[in-house]
């Protein structure tokens, strides 16, 4: 997507037709891993 394409579609604004919202998948989790890197210090 060049530079202008991006502001053309700014431009235009939010569509008036949404795409549908994918089902939420409980199969697995969505959070992120979390790094345990706090010291005792």
């Amino acid at each position: 997507m060049t530079k202008e394409e991006f502001s053309r579609e700014i431009r235009e604004g939010i569509p008036q037709t949404l795409p549908v919202m994918p089902m939420y998948d409980t199969t697995y989790s969505h959070a992120p891993k979390l790094n345990y890197i706090l010291t005792a210090e």
